[in-house]
């Protein structure tokens, strides 16, 4: 997008609003208006109704300037923002945008989707090694900001972190190149403090907790009054008639401060060459804070109170004078939006940007519209020449006529060219979908695994396998992790559809209690279904822990198979039905009996045998696993006779022919038990919780967000 040609600068401060208006003037820019407007309460104060405040104050500024049609340039605080300054590994320059990206997802501690982030590369000439900042603002916190601007009919495009505006003012002003030496620029806000390392050519920042807030409010403890009496005793400092004891109160934030700058020097790595600290705000007039700095560092510390570059002459400049020790943030946004800025970061929304660029445009397609009509009034210009019989300019009307022609194809081109780029094209939109469901499944598999957990008593999950079986298993809460599946739907028509999972959880508990499941997992889940993230919901009516699919089962020591043990389980009544577990050799095979799979009958017990064979320690019983139920592997193991399956398939024959041919896999590749949880003769149960997730639209305002 074109720089303009004058821009405001805009910062709310905690005390006011703070606005320069720039305008190009030859290769420098001069001041053409200006504007410093209080607050009519401090921001930082108790009970302060912010937005409120910061209406009214915007409200005048619109009225007594004049800002629509104009280009604005506004700034977050740096403690609202997230900013991050790191290495890239080597690479070639086309592979940067795609490292920074990944950077971004890694760094920033928030989905990608929900915040507005840009960055800025720093590379010195000597040297391969390429540094990155990365700048992102939460998309709700911009809509806040950007509301306040809209009501009274503003509209800002460019969007940046106060601490970067800062850095292209200075730099700007006193000609910072990348052989200068390098400097620190301290800005006291009123909630915090800017740090800002400029040195060649690179900006490197963090933010210190220590604001002008903390002095005030050191002066309002001290003397049990108000925050407001309290400020104005800060500004009076020195000149005060209690300038002593004020000074008294203000000195333990004065060491926190020193604590700060000193800690953020030590991590940045030339800390020892930076000689120069830069003062910025109106708490450094506070007296004896430059001296009590510059001596605790070491260094040189200068305020900065006027500008180099730019001046305002006349009635208004005693005014500007006075108030250009907090003007830097707003100088250094009006910079950037008319190309003077070094760093030019945006956080803009992308709809923004876009609407700039088609205001941009909007003489190109006047221009186009302008030659298609003359295109297509050219159509008659020949007929008109031969029905008046004026031979001699037909030659030269042609001309003209072919000159037109190619206008017109050319403004044709660059228009294509512009709809191209604000559309930005299928493939684009394709590429960003890509993204849009990729939480989905990793989210329902953490919400199942904690709904899961909390049918289990965290002191079990401290025990070794021995110490669980010595508890009492009727009573026990220890719920385990069977198997999960689901199957994705669509219901509704084209343009009302709605996507749906439908999910199969399978556990084993040995809980007597019989709506153990349904007070436990499954109460979980509903309160679950009560918070929708952003990218699905839980179906509260969904939810069943189905008693009817509820099978028992016992541990035995005779027999060597897996059995029906012909026993009826007083919770179940509906015919029998096979469960497919897993063999040792991974195939699937068909455990006959009373068990019950998702969406099988019920009924019946089953009944685990001992093998006759010897086999690792464990084997034999029933254990679990978040894979599936591992009978059929310790039967497997122990040469129980199981109904196969998968031989049909395969056709390369049953477990025990594939063991001849191979040897002795237990020994060639032993698979190590699982721990017994249950003693002998115990009975445990096995359950199905089913429940129906919906998959919501990305983007589409869903509060909450991800267990």
């Amino acid at each position: 997008m074109a720089n303009a040609n004058s821009a405001w600068g805009v910062e709310i401060g905690s005390f006011g609003i703070k606005a320069i208006r720039l305008e190009k003037k030859g290769s420098g820019v001069k001041v053409t208006d200006f504007a410093v407007i209080p607050h009519s309460s401090v921001l930082s104060a108790p009970d302060v109704d912010v937005d409120e405040v910061v209406r009214i104050s915007l409200g005048q500024f619109v009225s007594q300037k004049i800002v629509d049609k104009q280009r604005v340039a506004i700034s977050v605080p740096g403690n609202v923002a997230f900013s991050a300054f790191t290495r890239l590994p080597p690479h070639e320059a086309k592979q940067t945008p795609n490292l920074v990206r990944f950077e971004a997802e890694q760094q920033i501690p928030f989905p990608i989707s929900e915040v507005e982030w840009d960055y800025k590369t720093f590379q010195s000439e000597d040297s391969p090694e390429v540094e990155v900042g990365i700048f992102a603002l939460q998309r709700s916190v911009l809509d806040d900001r950007l509301g306040l601007y809209s009501e009274l009919g503003v509209e800002p495009d460019l969007v940046t972190v106060s601490p970067l505006a800062l850095f292209n003012a200075i730099s700007y002003d006193l000609d910072l190149q990348a052989n200068s030496k390098p400097v620190v620029i301290l800005d006291i806000a009123t909630r915090h403090s800017d740090l800002i390392v400029a040195e060649g050519g690179r900006c490197w920042f963090r933010r210190l907790p220590v604001g002008g807030h903390n002095f005030t409010m050191a002066i309002s403890e001290a003397f049990k009054i108000s925050y407001a009496k309290a400020e104005l005793l800060k500004q009076e400092g020195a000149t005060g008639k209690y300038a002593k004891q004020v000074m008294q109160a203000m000195r333990p934030i004065f060491t926190e401060l020193l604590d700060s700058v000193q800690r953020s020097l030590e991590y940045y790595k030339t800390a020892s060459s930076l000689d120069t600290v830069i003062g910025v705000g109106s708490t450094f007039r506070i007296p004896g804070l430059r001296r009590f700095l510059g001596t605790q560092l070491q260094k040189d510390v200068i305020r900065l109170d006027e500008p180099r570059k730019i001046r305002v002459e006349g009635p208004d400049a005693a005014a500007f004078a006075t108030n250009t020790v907090n003007l830097w943030t707003a100088y250094g946004l009006a910079l950037q939006e008319i190309g003077g800025g070094e760093i030019n970061v945006n956080l803009a929304p992308a709809e923004v940007l876009r609407q700039q660029m088609w205001s941009a445009k909007k003489s190109w397609f006047v221009a186009a519209a302008v030659v298609a009509f003359i295109a297509g009034g050219a159509m008659f210009l020949r007929p008109m020449l031969d029905s008046t019989g004026l031979r001699s300019g037909k030659e030269a009307a042609l001309q003209e006529v072919k000159n037109v022609e190619s206008s017109q194809r050319r403004f044709k081109s660059e228009l294509d060219e512009i709809m191209s780029l604000a559309t930005g094209g299928s493939l684009g939109q394709s590429l960003v979908q890509l993204d849009d469901y990729r939480r989905v499944w990793p989210g329902i598999v953490q919400d199942v695994n904690q709904a899961v957990t909390s049918g289990t008593d965290p002191a079990l999950l401290k025990m070794t396998p021995e110490q669980i079986i010595k508890t009492s298993a009727p009573s026990r809460r220890l719920t385990l992790l069977e198997g999960l599946s689901g199957s994705y739907s669509v219901e509704g028509g084209r343009n009302q559809a709605k996507r749906f999972i439908d999910l199969t959880v399978e556990v084993a508990y040995s809980n007597s209690a019989t709506d153990y499941l349904n007070t436990t997992v499954c109460e979980w889940l509903r309160q679950r279904a009560e918070q929708p993230g952003p990218d699905y919901r839980i179906v509260p009516d969904s939810i069943s822990y189905n008693p009817s699919q509820i099978v028992s089962k016992t541990v035995t020591d005779d027999g060597t198979k897996l059995v029906d043990s012909g026993s009826n389980n007083k919770k179940n009544s509906s015919p029998n039905s096979g469960r497919t577990g897993k063999s040792s050799s991974g195939r699937a095979s068909t455990l006959t009996g009373g068990g019950t799979g998702p969406g099988g009958g019920g009924g019946g017990s089953k009944t685990i045998g001992k093998s006759d064979e010897k086999f690792d320690s464990g084997a034999g019983a029933l254990t679990f696993g978040a894979g599936g139920d591992s009978v059929g592997r310790a039967a497997a193991e122990s040469g129980a006779d199981l109904e196969d399956t998968s031989s049909n398939r395969s056709g390369r024959g049953s477990a025990s022919e594939i063991s001849k041919e191979l040897g002795d896999l237990n020994k060639i590749a032993p698979i190590p038990s699982e721990p017994m949880l249950y003693e002998l003769g115990s009975t445990f149960y096995s359950g199905v919780i089913t429940f129906r997730v919906e998959i919501l639209e990305p983007n589409a305002g869903n509060g909450g967000g991800n267990s």
